[in-house]
């Protein structure tokens, strides 16, 4: 890797830079000093520093993260998403052994399957919170690093819990220390150039995207063969097969970060430097800012933490609802997760393709408000696939047809979160990921809510019908999206966030 000493500017140039990003009049993120016509794209702040040049001296300066060579970058990808894999493989791995679980562990309440996703997604709310805005600060790495480190000791002891109430605090440990689904995008905003971002985004996540379709059924068969706590232990497996690599591959993306090791080498007598305590405490609630201040953030937030919490009412309930409908043993339980898997996996191929083409084709007239667009067709195909979820399994069609359902919620979901995280990437490059950890917080909320209300839901009103329910209120958001590819770019000069 270039050595940092080369390739920044003086240092009077290195300290103003410093004071616009860590001054609490720091740049605006969203907005411009006029107002944006349709076809202008908003600019920064007269005061503004470029976030592509922010750090460093010219477009070809080595040192940059944007001009590390496409192989490094595309291997810090890689390692990030097979980590996001792992993450998530860990959410669902263990549902079809849940019976075997709770009768090891004495208990007899199948309400246990659904908290111990629950309190997951709390714990994923929550962590990156702290992770983000620290990630702000310290870099992108050490945040990593420390938080997988974390993530393979709260694995090794929910594979050696002696009670549920132990497995349940150290799933919610679990779900604390993830770091790859908030810094991942982060990290692709680092390193990729807008029109460049939409293919990484999708590199990020074909990873995850084949967790729904393998965890189930590696679970269910790993389960039967040695027990459940096997599944927790090759999760702690694949956390460290992973991280082993990470510590010795990845390098620090963050570009502020590369400024501040700079300023560390360059004698500073004047004392300017801003107070670090005052630089933490306003970057720990900045999340909170980008959901209170940013309507945008809010909406988007809002739109796929409610699509993503139909995903894991689908999860949770699929396998019991294909069991006593369907008869389908525990082994071949996991063979129900195929539709979902298989939708998403057609959903991220078309954002792959899609997303960065348009960017490229609208040349110096793209906004950010174009990586939009496949969001509205993918709030129309969700409730279509809720639908036939739900009536087909209401009216015992042969299973093949309510996993086409299932399929179609999954294509949905993927074209409708991938785009969402593109945007936030692309419209707050320095502290996407503090906007990501926003839309997190919300997303992991209504997934650990959702799942609560999706049995009594389907008790009270049925599968066609509680399904429907769903679907009627999805169709409900699909302006929204339509709403700020028009408004959008007006919108984020007339809300700014000063972060």
């Amino acid at each position: 890797m270039p050595s940092m000493e080369e390739g920044y500017g003086d240092r009077k140039s290195l300290c103003a830079q410093a004071e616009s990003i860590d001054s609490l009049e720091s740049p605006t993120i969203v907005g411009g000093n006029e107002r944006p016509s349709k076809k202008m794209e908003l600019q920064p702040n007269a005061h503004a520093v470029n976030e592509d040049s922010m750090v460093f001296d010219s477009s070809d300066d080595p040192s940059s993260p944007l001009n590390w060579s496409y192989a490094y970058k595309m291997l810090i990808v890689v390692l990030v998403s097979l980590m996001t894999t792992v993450d998530v493989f860990a959410t669902i791995m263990f549902l079809p052994a849940v019976p075997q679980l709770l009768h090891d562990l004495g208990s007899n309440n199948s309400l246990y399957s659904i908290i111990l996703v629950s309190i997951w997604e709390i714990g994923e709310g929550v962590g990156p919170f702290l992770i983000a805005p620290l990630s702000e600060i310290y870099g992108r790495l050490p945040g990593y690093h420390i938080a997988n480190t974390f993530f393979l000791i709260f694995a090794i002891a929910s594979a050696l819990s002696i009670n549920v109430s132990m497995l349940v605090a150290f799933r919610f440990l679990n779900g604390l220390s993830i770091a790859s689904i908030t810094l991942g995008p982060a990290i692709v905003g680092d390193m990729f150039k807008k029109e460049q971002r939409g293919s990484a985004m999708a590199i990020l996540y074909i990873g995850p995207l084949i967790d729904p379709v393998t965890a189930p059924i590696i679970g269910g068969f790993l389960a039967q063969a040695k027990g459940w706590r096997w599944t927790f232990w090759l999760i702690a497996i694949s956390v460290a097969a992973v991280q082993v690599p990470s510590f010795i591959v990845m390098a620090e993306t963050y570009k502020p970060k590369f400024l501040r090791a700079k300023l560390k080498s360059v004698e500073q007598g004047d004392g300017k430097y801003k107070d670090k305590g005052q630089i933490v405490k306003r970057a720990i609630i900045r999340p909170l800012r980008f959901l209170v201040f940013s309507p945008i953030v809010l909406c988007l937030s809002f739109y796929s933490a409610l699509v993503y919490g139909y995903l894991y009412i689908i999860l949770t309930t699929i396998t019991p609802v294909f069991e006593s409908n369907y008869y389908f043993r525990e082994d071949t339980s996991g063979l129900v997760y195929l539709g979902i898997g298989i939708g998403m996996i057609i959903g991220i191929v078309i954002c792959g393709i899609t997303s960065d083409w348009y960017i490229k084709r609208k040349g110096t007239s793209a906004k950010h408000e174009d990586r939009l667009p496949p969001m509205v067709f993918g709030g129309l195909v969700i409730p279509i696939g809720l639908f036939l979820y739900g009536w087909t399994i209401e009216y015992k069609v042969p299973w093949m047809a309510p996993l086409i359902g299932t399929g179609l919620i999954g294509f949905g979901l993927m074209v409708t979160l991938v785009p969402t995280e593109s945007y936030l990437v692309d419209a707050f490059t320095l502290h996407a990921a503090s906007a990501v950890a926003a839309t997190t917080l919300l997303r992991n909320i209504l997934g650990a809510v959702l799942p609560l209300v999706g049995p009594p839901m389907y008790d009270s009103l049925g599968l066609g019908w509680g399904n429907s329910l769903m679907g009627f209120i999805a169709l409900a958001f699909v302006p929204m999206p339509i709403l700020l590819m028009r408004y959008g770019s007006w919108m984020r000069w007339r809300c700014p966030v000063k972060p």
